[in-house]
């Protein structure tokens, strides 16, 4: 029984190895995913938000299969738990904690574990990206494996088991029976490029190339598998095609030597080139209100900002292959044997080499084959839909298949899911539930966290809540130092100017005049303006030209500027040559002093007879002052002046008259 268990517990031994996955479901599509979200879909950090995301370590393992789980119950109760402590030691753990399906599907195994190693995206510029990561990883698969046979290996060939009794009497059949495991290095870089931005229609594509060394790997393929157990000691072989290989470092592991990771770290492979491949839709009908304008540039994007409300992603991953040297104990060969006793076996210290030697006594036709075996990648095509409900919630569709390529002997693939994530997305903290539904078809529920530069989740986690039978669980941790992008700068005045250059930042201007208005509105605006609230000439900086005496005439223009005067004189008093008060200006004998009445000039007297015109009654005949400058009249024509007639009316002799008046006539 020792024997049959151990050839047995050969092909399922690598479920305890856990292995490399495709990173953390619900957080490998946030908008923070940074370097972490390359896996998925390299397109995803082309404007990213990160100025430099730095990944400083960060691992995940897991385990899922569709055969036989952990009753949730007693992990949530804590039955388990005390179990693992001693304190019911007479409890049947198979039983008690166990569930085993026992559908007719075929069963599968798949494990992963990955380790990321110091790895760096880079936002070069707002449309192009670059990454370098370093990540080891491991995966495990069994597929197509019967429920028969898993039942057999399961209960270790208990003869006392209802459905083995029945197995030991029939004929079994698997085919293309297969179990693959590989562990190696990939070395990575990528480019991510925004290919048309403009409008509401981004499209950015990506690219990754990496260098991929193989660590260690092993297979075991078999066709048409035709076997029968008599009983849990003889077993019937029938014209049954197998094949299995493995690296020497596993031989050596199996060999009981201690553990030595330059065992594993040796060459066993050469170097290939692998490829990932993706390309990222988002639809943005509000692209505008992430545009701005800001010291001097237009059109710049709010970097720091999610601007999509539909965004579409689709990727393939793990293009490629890795060659491996076979170790020595490395076999393809036709099992055709009949009551094989295998209980008399015995595989030595080396459960591998061991096996070799068996099968080389045992079995004829059995060749060593090619010196090398091609291991494929867990090549992977995946769909990212993301919705934004609201402000940073989120809803995401996710699809990753990674096909089974059940016709090749020696690859590996991921476990392929379906996930429905509702998130809390913002720039320091983000909470993820994927619900999600596995290649066996198990729902699972998942938690995570984003705290900083803490990421710590798992996929399956809490599917115990949910589900009666636990088939799988993992968990991923990841510790980052995030750069984000930066905000605009800061505008306090919102004049597109930013306060570090804005000399005015309290008041909205434009950045020809660094962000200054022209508060008087005179043409020169207040950053150079020396009197921005009084209105000025550009040639007085800005302000009003002086005025000091008053007269409205500026001072520079003011020929006497400490003197009232008109402007006609250049701002000069008007002058009095003659000091007679008439200012020259107004006076029309500007050197004879003269009235004001008469433009400053002196009164005629045209008559000459010594009173001036302006005073003169008959300013052009000669008269007397008595008579107002006028000679006296002669009414009756006597020849005696009207002011000597005593009878100016009446003619008479002049003697009379100047005789009465005591006058002699001439």
């Amino acid at each position: 029984m020792r024997h049959t268990r151990q050839i047995l517990w050969v092909l399922f031994l690598f479920t305890a190895r856990l292995c490399a996955g495709q990173g953390m479901p619900g957080y490998n599509t946030s908008n923070y995913a940074g370097v972490s979200g390359i896996e998925l879909n390299p397109s995803s950090i082309a404007d990213m938000r990160y100025k430099v995301d730095v990944n400083l370590i960060g691992f995940g393992v897991g385990f899922s299969n569709n055969y036989i789980a952990m009753n949730s119950s007693s992990i949530t109760d804590g039955s388990l738990v005390n179990y693992l402590k001693g304190n019911n030691p007479n409890v049947d753990f198979k039983h008690t904690f166990l569930y085993e399906n026992t559908s007719s599907d075929d069963k599968t195994v798949s494990a992963f574990a990955n380790l990321q190693l110091p790895s760096i995206a880079i936002s070069l510029s707002k449309n192009i990206s670059i990454g370098f990561t370093i990540t080891e990883k491991t995966q495990f698969n069994i597929d197509q494996l019967s429920p028969e046979l898993a039942h057999l290996a399961y209960t270790g060939l208990d003869a006392n088991d209802a459905k083995n009794i029945n197995y030991f009497n029939q004929t079994l059949k698997d085919d293309k029976f297969n179990l693959n495991e590989m562990s190696w290095m990939e070395y990575g870089f990528t480019y991510a490029q925004v290919i048309s931005g403009k409008g509401p229609h981004f499209f950015k594509v990506g690219g990754t190339i990496k260098l991929v060394e193989g660590i260690q790997a092993a297979y075991i393929y078999a066709q048409n598998l035709s076997y029968h157990w008599s009983d849990p000691h003889t077993l019937s072989l029938f014209n049954s095609n197998f094949s299995y290989g493995q690296t020497a470092n596993v031989t050596q592991f199996f060999g009981g030597q201690s553990f030595n990771i330059f065992h594993f770290l040796s060459t066993v492979s050469s170097s290939s080139a692998a490829f990932d491949v993706g390309a990222t839709y988002e639809w943005r009908p509000n692209y505008a209100d992430y545009k701005y304008d800001m010291d001097g540039q237009t059109g710049l994007e709010r970097r720091n900002k999610n601007k999509y409300k539909l965004k579409i992603g689709v990727s393939l991953t793990d293009l490629g292959t890795i060659r491996f040297t076979k170790g020595n104990s490395a076999l393809n060969f036709i099992a055709d044997t009949a009551n094989w006793n295998v209980k008399k076996l015995n595989f030595g210290s080396n459960a591998v080499s061991g096996l070799n030697s068996i099968i080389q006594n045992t079995f004829k036709d059995h060749s060593i084959g090619s010196s090398t075996f091609d291991f494929s990648l867990p090549t992977a095509f995946s769909v990212q839909i993301d919705y934004d409900l609201y402000k940073d919630f989120y809803l995401n569709l996710t699809t990753y298949t990674s096909p089974r390529f059940i016709e090749i002997q020696s690859k590996v693939h991921s476990a392929s899911y379906y996930a429905l994530t509702p998130r809390w997305d913002s720039k320091w903290f983000g909470a993820f539930l994927p619900l999600s539904v596995d290649g066996d078809g198990n729902f699972n529920v998942g938690a995570a966290l984003r705290l900083g530069p803490i990421v710590i989740g798992t996929s399956n986690g809490l599917s115990v809540l949910v589900n009666k039978e636990t088939y799988g669980a993992d968990i991923h941790v990841a510790i980052k130092i995030p750069i984000f992008q930066g905000k605009p700068p800061r505008d306090r005045d919102n004049d597109g100017v930013s306060d570090k250059y804005d000399k005015c930042p309290d008041k909205k201007g434009s950045w020809d005049h660094h962000g200054c208005p022209d508060t008087d509105g005179d043409g020169v605006y207040d950053d150079v303006d020396q009197c921005p609230t009084v209105p000025g000439p550009v040639e007085n900086h800005g302000c009003p030209w002086p005025d000091t005496d008053g007269d409205g005439v500026i001072d520079k223009l003011d020929s006497c500027p400490t003197v009232k005067g008109p402007k006609e004189n250049h701002g000069c008093p008007w002058g009095d040559a003659d000091k007679d008060g008439v200012p020259d200006n107004l006076d029309s004998c500007k050197n004879v002093p003269g009235p004001v009445e008469n433009h400053g000039c002196p009164w005629g007297d045209a008559d000459n007879d010594g009173i001036p015109d302006n005073l003169d009654s008959c300013p052009h005949v000669a008269g007397p002052a008595a008579n107002h400058g006028c000679p006296w009249g002669d009414a009756d024509n006597d020849g005696v002046p009207d002011n000597l007639d005593s009878c100016p009316h009446t003619p008479g002799p002049a003697s009379v008259v100047l005789g009465a008046t005591g006058l002699a006539l001439p």
